[in-house]
């Protein structure tokens, strides 16, 4: 017996083909209304019985169609691309096969958004590759235009400068009233690519094109034309380079308004002077300085804006130019006075950023004469202070307390006098850090990290008190007395362990005040020594502080047995 043919039993193959469609479409709508899993699968399997028998014949477009919804419904959009896709291009390119063509790249970002790394970009890859393939084969699909221009960002962005640049014209030559916002997009890509290729007029006319849409938004118009000024300025050397000096001039003043046309007129007046053009280069130089008096090149301007002027004859103005660079000068004594005249100039002016530059320039530079360079340190620390920078302030008081104490016979007694009260904010910082430890269960650790630190502070304070200067030492002696104070009522105050009874509690808080009295006494003597300076005319606000606060301790004053204390009695 022969084998047996489909052609030979049309009746039976149209009656499959029918029954396979049924099938496929009753599980695809059951699974649409109830959600159920086994409709879905059982779609599936009937939609690809379907296929397999009958994929060569023009029912099947609707058919993978259909299969790629039910997978894009179901979310398995990476096998609906598949289907999508063979939909779109098997079968003549009809409205039905471009409907399936966009929805492929519906379907491939649905599925790249769930991905990463690498395997993103190929996957990504693989959409823009169906995404040009769908502009070609339906050019005449209302969204063609937008697909082209998200194939060149993406193109563009992923490096792949051909595919972008030939979009790009695609979408400007066959769509030329396309919305202005893919336009930029054309535009703006094509610039860039020419920009990068070196084809700097070209790169300028797209950038020109982009500027000119209509509608274009600031935060858009603002990095173009920087990207037109950029494309001049690189066209500019590239004619310098080739020698052409008046082209390239031109160039470079032609720069528009942007973050480059400073250094683009900079450049004109450089290769003027370099070609000995003395009077054009002084007229770009001066204009410069006029229009930018606080740049950051207008102390070099000055120096070549001198020298233009002394070869053009200009003797007076020269004079004038030659006063501007004395912080460019090799002569010490010059860049030390020009150094500390800029950080005064740069505070006078507001310019707190440059003034500090301008300082830590010249203490770096000249730790010779002593009192000033520590006057600069000294305004080093007010400037890094009202940047909250405690690290550099904290360094630029080490250094004044370092250059003090190594100075030997050029110690002045203004030295002393920044080095006693930068060891005195020190001294701060440790007391700041004493008293941020609070008395917590159990009392014992907690009680011996404070007194380490408090023992710290008080070393400090005899160290600033050592440099013998009235203001600081009253200081030292007030902090001092409120560091006892302080931790006397920290322990008076401290957590009481848990679980005591009433007369359990009572015997601990006597406890706690009999060891808290003593640091109340000695923060009293304390005051009292601070007060006891007036009988030697010295009056401030640290010896009124401690007026005030002996008169809040004075009232719970009791004598109790005396321990010794840190006691500072140096004082001019």
């Amino acid at each position: 017996m022969g084998r047996r043919e489909a052609a030979d039993y049309p009746g039976v193959v149209k009656q499959l083909e029918g029954s396979l469609t049924d099938l496929a479409r009753h599980h695809h709508a059951a699974y649409q209304r109830h959600g159920e899993e086994q409709h879905f699968e059982l779609a599936v399997q009937w939609y690809r019985h379907y296929l397999k028998h009958f994929d060569g014949t023009p029912p099947a477009q609707a058919m993978h169609f259909l299969l790629a919804e039910l997978l894009f419904e179901h979310e398995d959009y990476a096998q609906a691309v598949v289907h999508y896709e063979h939909s779109a291009y098997a079968f003549e390119a009809d409205e039905n096969a471009s409907t399936a063509g966009y929805a492929a790249l519906l379907a491939y970002h649905r599925h790249g958004r769930d991905l990463d790394g690498d395997a993103a970009e190929a996957w990504e890859r693989r959409e823009l590759d169906s995404a040009g393939r769908f502009s070609q084969r339906f050019p005449d699909h209302p969204q063609t235009p937008n697909v082209l221009a998200r194939v060149i960002d993406r193109r563009f962005q992923l490096g792949d400068h051909d595919i972008a640049d030939a979009a790009a014209r695609r979408l400007l030559e066959h769509y030329p009233d396309t919305a202005p916002r893919l336009q930029l997009t054309a535009w703006s890509v094509l610039g860039h690519i020419r920009f990068e290729r070196q084809a700097y007029p070209a790169a300028e006319t797209a950038y020109e094109e982009a500027l000119a849409l209509p509608e274009l938004p600031s935060e858009r118009a603002a990095p173009l034309q920087e990207a037109l000024a950029a494309t001049i300025y690189r066209h500019a050397e590239q004619l310098r380079e080739e020698g052409e000096v008046t082209a390239a001039v031109e160039e470079f003043l032609r720069v528009p308004e942007s973050e480059v046309q400073a250094i683009a007129e900079y450049d004109a007046a450089s290769l003027l002077l370099s070609h000995q053009r003395w009077e054009q280069a002084a007229e770009v130089l001066d204009r410069f300085r006029t229009q930018r008096p606080d740049h950051e090149l207008t102390p070099e301007v000055s120096r070549r804006l001198a020298v233009a002027y002394r070869e053009a004859g200009a003797a007076g103005l020269a004079a004038a130019e030659f006063s501007r660079i004395a912080n460019a000068s090799d002569d010490e004594d010059i860049r030390q006075d020009a150094l500390q005249e800029a950080g005064e100039l740069y505070r006078e002016a507001g310019d707190y950023e440059k003034e500090q530059a301008a300082l830590v320039a010249y203490v770096d530079a000249f730790p010779a004469p002593l009192d000033q360079n520590l006057e600069a340190r000294r305004r080093l620390i007010e400037l890094y202070a009202a940047d909250n920078d405690a690290r550099q302030v904290r360094a630029q008081r080490e250094a004044i307390i370092a250059a003090d104490r190594d100075a030997g016979e050029q110690r002045t007694p203004r030295s002393r006098y920044l080095a006693a009260h930068a060891r005195l904010a020190l001294a701060d910082e440790a007391r700041a850090a004493f008293m941020a430890i609070e008395l917590s269960n159990p009392l014992e650790s907690s009680l011996a990290r404070k007194e380490q630190r408090m023992e710290e502070a008080l070393a400090a304070y005899e160290q600033a008190a050592d440099y013998r200067v009235a203001q600081v030492t009253t200081a030292a002696t007030y902090r001092t007395a409120e560091i006892y104070a302080h931790l006397a009522k920290a322990l008076l105050e401290s957590e009481r362990p848990p679980g005591l009874d009433a007369a359990a509690l009572d015997e601990y808080e006597l406890l706690l005040e009999e060891q808290a009295y003593p640091f109340e006494e000695q923060a009293i003597e304390l005051h009292e020594l601070n007060i006891a300076r007036t009988r030697r005319g010295v009056f401030d606000q640290w010896v009124r502080q401690s007026y005030d606060a002996l008169a809040q301790l004075m009232p719970a004053r009791y004598r109790k047995p005396e321990r010794s204390v840190h006691v500072i009695e140096t004082l001019d």
